[in-house]
């Protein structure tokens, strides 16, 4: 009798960061020798990263070089965007030595309620292929979507909208931009990424906030308040001292609260939660900005600040409560 296909076990771990808004689930990576990453959709002949790529950037070269993908680029792309990636199998046999859906025997399905847990603001799963989107399906108890569509269904405690998208195997009979364009349109419907900062209002004993000038992205040359985004499991004073530190080489008195920001950038919407603050002492060293200075009330409107920044400065003013926070 012909001895079956061995057992073959998923090579890669999930990809799961915290702040996933997708989860995006092919069927089983191809054969370790056809990969140029390790990471998913490590084939040079998938047109998955070059679809990005096309969708995000205009440039479906952006993710390769030369013969291969560019890992830590993807890995930080997929990070920024909020994007969970793994497939719908944990276990195959190949019955014919290659990963086209037709030729996969799936062992063991992979655990989608388990994985949802660890990836709570995801309400989006989008499947890259047919054999992905049938086994989906089954797990989920639903029907199949048409291809460039969703379904909307309810899966482990939460509204999961469930896309069946075309595959990036360049066998898939679909041109390029037909297939980027289906992508565009998902990415488009998906909510936005949320982020939440934390910024340091910094005053003097002169009653001078401390500004600083971005040095770097898309909003160089713009004013804002140091701080940056929070980590997993920081507190918001945490966040703000190791922020300061990382920024300005500087120790800083974390105090009240004055506001919390909400605003909504094109791409993301922005949580900003605003500390009085000073600083424990007059050492400041700029580690990322390219300019900072001393601004007194009249002249809190002299900069370009950064929409968000803007905001508050904007309640600051207009509310008087730049005399309520001196006082």
């Amino acid at each position: 009798m012909p001895t079956r296909p061995e057992i073959e076990r998923h090579p890669l771990q999930p990809f799961l960061p915290e702040n996933a808004r997708l989860l995006m689930l092919g069927s089983f990576p191809p054969p370790k020798e056809r990969w140029c990453m390790d990471f998913f959709y490590p084939n040079p002949q998938n047109d998955m990263w070059r679809i990005m790529g096309q969708v995000f950037f205009d440039d479906k070269q952006h993710f390769v070089d030369g013969k291969v993908f560019k890992h830590e680029e993807i890995v930080s792309f997929c990070r920024k965007q909020g994007i969970a990636i793994l497939d719908t199998a944990q276990a195959v046999r190949r019955l014919q030595g290659n990963a086209a859906d037709e030729h996969l025997e799936i062992v063991e399905r992979t655990d989608i309620a388990a994985i949802l847990q660890q990836i709570p603001q995801c309400h989006d799963i989008c499947c890259t292929g047919g054999k992905a989107a049938e086994t989906l399906a089954e797990i989920l108890q639903t029907l199949t979507p048409k291809v460039g569509e969703f379904i909307e269904t309810n899966f482990a405690a939460r509204t999961i909208r469930f896309w069946r998208m075309p595959s990036t195997s360049r066998a898939y009979p679909l041109s390029f931009d037909k297939k980027a364009a289906a992508y565009q349109r998902m990415f488009s419907e998906l909510p936005k990424r949320r982020i939440e900062v934390v910024a340091a209002v910094i005053f003097d004993e002169q009653g001078r906030i401390f500004a600083t000038q971005r040095g770097y992205g898309e909003w160089k040359d713009w004013w804002e308040f140091p701080g940056g985004k929070m980590e997993p499991g920081e507190t918001p004073q945490q966040a703000l001292h190791r922020e300061i530190h990382e920024e300005l080489d500087a120790n800083i008195e974390v105090g009240e609260l004055l506001r919390i920001i909400d605003y909504d950038y094109p791409q993301f919407h922005l949580t900003m939660h605003c500390f009085r603050c000073k600083l424990a002492d007059s050492h400041v060293t700029l580690l990322e900005h390219e300019a900072a200075k001393w601004l007194v009330p009249k002249e809190l409107q002299s900069v370009q600040w950064l929409p968000a920044d803007d905001d508050f400065i904007t309640l600051l003013t207009r509310t008087n409560d730049y005399k309520n926070i001196l006082a």
